[in-house]
């Protein structure tokens, strides 16, 4: 008799939990790294939570990279002084919806993830500076035959 493949929540990794002022125009890798390797992880969600000194424009967006290490401890090259961010671990933009200094929760949803150790930086380009204390967390998920 044939099975069943579901999606399942995995455990959510923190991967920063007080992030210090982060100025537009400007990159910070999260504290923290996410080991995918041993995991049955095929996607993820990514949830930023971050205010604002002064209320970003509605439509401005914080990029988000996810940057692996292919062979297992080597990361590719990250330049976050000029910033130049490698284009091939881009995931996605986390979009700004509400023109106001106080906390927002902004997600990407449907990323999928490699079996790799990675390392997330944050790309501020909303105009404004993010106020410390902004968190960024990734949920995921793997697929399970029954």
């Amino acid at each position: 008799m044939p099975g069943n493949v579901t999606l399942k929540q995995g455990t959510t990794a923190t991967l920063e939990s007080s992030g210090g002022t982060l100025a537009t125009a400007s990159v910070v890798a999260a504290s923290s790294t996410y080991d995918n390797s041993a995991n049955d992880n095929f996607w993820a969600g990514f949830e930023l939570n971050t205010g604002f000194a002064v209320a970003p424009s509605v439509g401005t967006s914080i990029e988000l990279y996810l940057v692996p290490a292919l062979d297992g401890s080597n990361y590719a090259d990250v330049d976050t002084g000029t910033p130049t961010m490698p284009l091939s671990c881009f995931v996605g933009s986390f979009a700004v919806v509400k023109s106001q200094t106080g906390a927002q929760r902004l997600v990407i949803t449907g990323i999928p993830l490699m079996a790799r150790l990675y390392k997330a930086y944050v790309y501020n380009k909303a105009g404004q500076n993010m106020s410390s204390g902004w968190t960024l967390k990734l949920f995921p998920d793997f697929e399970q035959y029954t």
